[in-house]
């Protein structure tokens, strides 16, 4: 029987080797009769075997090829199993695992392909428009059009072409106003645009990173001319780190003003105090990279005073002007909203001053030309500023002037009801400003008796009641509003106690 069966195998496999019998309907019926019989696995190696002596010397290259073919189909038909017993694989099970790993491969790992079929020649002649000479008659319409040219001739991307265009913009920050009508016109949607600027920070958010002050600048710019929302940008860190920061400087403050009022023994006291300068200088070595901060500043710098009071609003009371570099951007944009009015009413005789040269930006607060102005802006600033006025000694006089020029028309006579009533008004707002800013930047200001005698010519133009409230509000209640008062006020009873040994 075995012998019928292997006669009638070696003459299937012969009329394929012949080209008689179709390959894969003869690789079908040899994988069927694999289930007849328990031997039937040597019976077809066998087969093979005699086939492989045969077609080997044959002189027909094409038959010797459909022997291989055959045999390799009947291998792919076979049960790893049924190979195991062939002896033609070690071990069925590893098998079966190399096969799952090759079929995932092939079939199920993804590719990489250009499917947007962009041309890198594009990017190149797009990075060009964008970086040439704009000094011309090149406009915003102008080179949209090229823009648009490119995106259809070279298949390219709209999303990376707006954040090449955004890239360009970073390196030439100072081109805002060729940059801004561009966006406008290729944007058509804004949350697009806020995703690309996320993408920006986020990548800056990793340790040992900064972020740029030209991509804080964009932001802004973006910002301030409402092609984006501040509420879809996610910067770092989040507010409620914010507010744990801020406490934890409340209570050094407090724990500085206690160790300051506790007798020591001078040797401790001295190693307590070169501690606190250590970490003091190690604040400043490493400042953290925080990018509210950061797009603050570049809100102040270009005049957008609306969203930079948001972004404050969300922050601790003087957290952010408790940053040297917000508080200077904040008094020099107080600087140019004070000027016209400190011209006309603050110079003193005899005093040149250096003039400002205002914003570019129509959108800035407006200069005040009056006292009735500065209810507009510009007490909402200093009351943002508070003690931090001390990092600016120029404004401070221009504000005490300022004072100075009001009282002498608030004590003047011949006025109706009307212009009473708006003079009583200002007066509560500079005494608040005297109360929440002046007196406790004086605070914080290192000796100066020039500022002391310009603030004594205002407070004496201020009524007698009036003036010894701000004194007791000073003394009972201004040194406990702020970490850095709480620090200075024991230190300069430190120093007192020091001076009358």
């Amino acid at each position: 029987m075995a012998t019928h069966i292997q006669a009638a195998l070696y003459e299937l496999c012969w009329h394929v080797i012949q080209g008689n019998f179709k390959l894969d309907l003869a690789a079908s019926v040899l994988c069927d009769m694999m289930e007849l019989r328990d031997d039937m696995p040597s019976i077809l190696a066998d087969v093979f075997s005699i086939l492989d002596i045969e077609t080997s010397s044959l002189e027909e290259k094409n038959k010797r090829d459909r022997y291989t073919q055959l045999v390799g189909a009947c291998l792919e038909r076979l049960d790893p199993e049924t190979l195991e017993s062939l002896g033609l694989i070690k071990q069925a099970h590893q098998f079966n695992q190399k096969i799952v790993k090759i079929k995932t491969k092939l079939f199920y790992k993804q590719q990489k392909f250009n499917l947007l079929r962009e041309e890198n020649e594009g990017y190149a002649k797009l990075i060009t428009e964008l970086g040439q000479d704009l000094s011309g008659n090149i406009t915003s319409h102008v080179v949209l059009e090229s823009i648009k040219s490119l995106i259809g001739c070279f298949n390219l991307d709209p999303n990376r072409v707006l954040d090449i265009i955004l890239e360009v913009y970073e390196c030439r920050s100072d081109q805002d106003e060729f940059f801004l009508p561009l966006i406008k016109s290729y944007m058509c949607e804004p949350l697009t645009l806020c995703h690309i600027l996320g993408f920006k920070f986020k990548f800056n958010q990793e340790p040992n990173e900064e972020t740029p002050t030209s991509l804080y600048h964009i932001a802004a710019a973006l910002l301030h001319h409402n092609l984006i929302e501040l509420e879809d940008l996610y910067l770092m860190p989040l507010d409620a780190s914010i507010v744990e920061e801020h406490k934890r400087e409340i209570t050094e403050a407090k724990q500085i003003a206690r160790k300051l009022t506790m007798v020591v023994v001078p040797s401790e006291k001295t190693e307590d105090k070169e501690r606190e300068k250590e970490k003091e200088e190690e604040k400043n070595d490493k400042p953290p990279d925080n990018q509210k901060l950061g797009l603050l500043e570049a809100l102040l710098r270009i005049g957008d005073w609306h969203h930079a009071q948001s972004i404050m609003d969300q922050m601790p009371a003087f957290y952010a002007t408790s940053h040297k570099a917000i508080a200077l951007a904040l008094c020099q944009l107080l600087h140019l909203t004070v000027e016209p009015l400190y011209r006309r009413a603050g110079v003193p005789k005899g005093a040149k001053g250096c003039l400002m040269r205002p914003l570019r930006n129509k959108r800035a607060p407006r200069p005040a030309e009056s006292f009735e102005d500065l209810r507009r802006d510009v007490f909402s600033m200093l009351c943002y500023l508070g003690p931090h006025l001390s990092h600016d000694p120029i404004l401070f006089a221009k504000i005490v002037r300022l004072g100075k020029g009001f009282m002498k028309e608030y004590q003047s006579e011949g006025r109706n009801d009307n212009v009473k009533d708006k003079m009583d008004t200002l007066l509560s707002c500079f005494l608040s400003i005297a109360d929440q800013v002046l007196l406790p930047s004086l605070s914080l200001m290192e000796c100066n008796a020039c500022m002391s005698e310009e603030l004594w010519g205002l407070f004496k133009l201020f009524p007698y009641q009036h003036r010894y409230r701000l004194y007791g509000q000073w003394k009972n209640e201004t040194y406990t509003s702020h970490p850095l008062l709480v620090k200075v006020k024991a230190q300069t009873v430190d120093r007192a106690k020091y001076i009358m040994k």
